[in-house]
């Protein structure tokens, strides 16, 4: 896939489509790159899950543990889902760009100012959502060294292995932080752009079908007619670009819901416990 040929996508999806591109995600050429680069963090997110289960720790730290384990799994599965259904993905992209295409055709100057704003309010959040995602990956890597010498960013945990004596400590330190950190990084958030970018060309999309809907006020009526049959076959390409999307999309979202609600369910389990416990130490007597 050549830059040129995803002009209008490239700009729309911004750095997002850029990095994917070159970490393999979006790249039929790079898929053994793309396998090594979420090699650590799959490896890392076993070996937390062995300290999830193996270690007899309080219940805030298994909270920690199954957050680092739910964000590194569904960072790695995304992946997984994009290299599997490369061609698909890809094809998503394409259909935007030959929208775009079919608009400066027609040219649609009020649906092309449109898809300008959308372009800038998309990089503007995204970018400074990006901003936001590596100040956070700094805060967790620092806070190790912060808290004190000989934690990691994540408890790891693995029969006969000792992660905590020098060097394996160090070792296992700079690969979760100079390596699953940033590639997590880069693979959740993006994904996550995606789908809103793609929602949001979506919701430009059916307005404007309802602005082409509007300007029927002011045909006679052959030319209305017309204008009804080109609405209709919109519509029909909006409904293609909706399945699309639910297809690619839903079963993701549903597992980040899912996931999401049980650390959240851990949370207020673990809230409840603690004002449980200040509460009857409170009624002892003095």
């Amino acid at each position: 896939m050549e830059s040129d040929e995803m002009h209008f996508s490239a700009e729309l999806f911004s750095w997002n489509f850029a990095i994917w591109r070159h970490m393999g995600y979006l790249d039929e050429q790079k898929r053994r790159l793309a396998r090594f680069i979420i090699s650590m963090p799959t490896v890392v997110c076993v070996l937390v899950g062995f300290a999830f289960f193996m270690s007899k720790n309080d219940l805030e730290e298994d909270i920690y543990n199954f957050f680092i384990i739910m964000v590194c799994f569904t960072a790695i599965l995304r992946v997984l889902v994009v290299l599997m259904r490369q061609r698909k993905f890809l094809d998503l992209f394409k259909v935007i760009e030959y929208w775009y295409i079919e608009l400066q055709l027609q040219n649609s100057e009020n649906a092309l100012e449109k898809l300008k704003e959308l372009t800038k309010k998309a990089r503007f959040c995204t970018k400074y959502g990006l901003r936001c995602a590596l100040l956070v990956d700094v805060f967790i890597a620092l806070q190790p060294m912060i808290t004190g010498y000989g934690k990691l960013v994540a408890d790891v945990k693995f029969p006969g292995i000792d992660f905590h004596k020098s060097p394996i400590y160090e070792i296992m330190y700079l690969l979760q932080t100079c390596w699953v950190l940033p590639i997590t990084t880069f693979s959740y958030v993006p994904y996550v752009n995606f789908l809103l970018i793609f929602i949001s060309f979506g919701i430009f999309a059916i307005r404007d079908l309802q602005r082409r809907l509007e300007d029927l006020c002011l045909m006679d009526d052959k030319d209305a007619l017309d204008n009804v049959k080109r609405c209709v076959a919109y519509h029909v390409r909006i409904i293609k670009f909706h399945e699309d999307l639910e297809q690619f999309f839903s079963l993701m979202s549903l597992l980040d819901a899912s996931l999401y609600c049980v650390t959240l369910c851990m949370m207020l389990v673990y809230t409840t416990m603690e004002s449980c416990i200040l509460k009857s130490f409170k009624q002892l007597p003095a």
